[in-house]
Order: C-alpha cells, then sequence, then structure tokens
C-alpha cells in the first residue's frame, strides 16, 4: 500500500473510530458504575417475579444464545458505524437511553431475583458456564433487563438497514431467530424473570417513540424491495 492510500485509509479510520469515541465512553461509563451498584447492598430490594417464571423450566444450553449477545450486539454496531452510519447514530441514541434509564431506575428502584437454582443442574459446559456467570453476575438490579432491551435495539437496527449485508434474507432470518433465542434465554437460564422481559419491551417501545422524534425518523418497517431501498438510501 502506498503512502498516499496508506494515508488515506488511516484518515478514514481516525473518523470512524471519532464517530465511535462517544459511544465507547458512554459503555466504559456504564460498566463502572454497573459494577458499583453491583457492589452496593441495597437498603430495601423489590423483588421481581410472574407466576408463569414457576412454569419456565431452567435450561443451561440457552447460556450459549445469552453469551452470543457479547458478540451481537457489538457486531451489529460495529458493521453499522462502518457501512450505514446514520443507523449506526440512530443505535447509538437507543442504546444510550435504555441504559440510562436502567441505571438511573436501578439507583432509585433496586431490584433481584430469587429463581436462581441452589445448585446448577447437570456437569458439561452450559451448566459449567451457568455456573461461572451466577458467579460473577449478582442476581441485583436486573428490571428491565437490558440483555432483552439491547437485543430488540439491535434487531430492529437490522431490519431498518438496507445494506448488502443485512439485506440478504438468511442474514435476517439469522439474527431474528439468534435475537429471539438470546430473550428466551434470560429466563431459560434464570437470569430474568419474564417482568424484566417486559419491562424490556415496554422500555424499546418508549425509546424508539422518543428517538425517532429526535432523529425525524418514524420508519420501522424493514426494506423488501430494491425499489425501497433507493427511497431509503
Amino acid at each position: 500500500m502506498d503512502p498516499k492510500t496508506l494515508k488515506k485509509y488511516g484518515g478514514y479510520l481516525k473518523y470512524k473510530f471519532n464517530r465511535f469515541l462517544p459511544l465507547l465512553i458512554f459503555f466504559i461509563s456504564y460498566l463502572l458504575l454497573f459494577a458499583v451498584i453491583e457492589q452496593v447492598e441495597a437498603p430495601e430490594y423489590h423483588y421481581t417475579y410472574m407466576r408463569l417464571d414457576r412454569l419456565i423450566p431452567f435450561c443451561e444450553f440457552f447460556v450459549i444464545p445469552y453469551f452470543a449477545w457479547f458478540l451481537m450486539v457489538p457486531g451489529v454496531c460495529i458493521y453499522l458505524l462502518f457501512h450505514k452510519e446514520s443507523e449506526y447514530k440512530r443505535m447509538s441514541y437507543m442504546l444510550v437511553f435504555g441504559m440510562s434509564v436502567f441505571i438511573v431506575f436501578s439507583l432509585i428502584v433496586p431490584t433481584k431475583l430469587y429463581l436462581r437454582p441452589y445448585f446448577v443442574p447437570g456437569d458439561n459446559m452450559c451448566s459449567r458456564l451457568v455456573s461461572y456467570l451466577y458467579s460473577i453476575d449478582t442476581s441485583t438490579n436486573v428490571f428491565p433487563s437490558i440483555h432483552v432491551y439491547n437485543t430488540c435495539v439491535a434487531m430492529q437496527a437490522v431490519m431498518r438497514s438496507n445494506t448488502k449485508l443485512f439485506k440478504k434474507p438468511g442474514m435476517r432470518i439469522g439474527i431474528d431467530v439468534l435475537s429471539v433465542l438470546i430473550i428466551l434465554s434470560t429466563v431459560f437460564i434464570k437470569q430474568h424473570s419474564l417482568l424484566d422481559v417486559v419491562g424490556a419491551l415496554l422500555l424499546f417501545v418508549l425509546a424508539d417513540r422518543l428517538v425517532s422524534i429526535y432523529v425525524g425518523d418514524t420508519f420501522t418497517e424493514p426494506v423488501f424491495s430494491k425499489e425501497q431501498a433507493k427511497e431509503r438510501a
């Protein structure tokens, strides 16, 4: 690669990094604040529970899609940063809004979950992963589920995008299936109550409305044809 091309490519990466930097700073701040909240014992907790929770069996194999979340959400975000910056920007607004609401809510109304099994059944890789997850993530501050909320944000960003990769039916179906499995995983490995899931879905609907107003965009349906893609480009 010649120096001129290298300089141009370096400038492009620097520009993209600068666009990503505010979201990166937010994520770091969020993780630090969440870690502090997790370590502080609240004087009183509000327990999240629905009767249907008891009907959902524990299944350690759902830990696989649960951990896949840590690849899918950042993956969609970074891909859009390089291929559809307008959708990346909107996704960033959605993530920042929802995660900020979660932090504020956790400070005001601390929540706790009492659905985890005393002993993780099974002796396989998945059960060991669940045990590890329990050891690093407490059962406090669970409402609304950010796992579910961010999954919905990523899935919507994919549906809205008309990029070459996300226009492929196989890719969209794959991400939709993975998203549903991630949401289900939160209740099947007892990381969340159904109430946490409902709260996340309601928060997503609210955030979508507010962000749409803020960016002046009401389009929320996927692109099905080349004509629509041209109109949305």
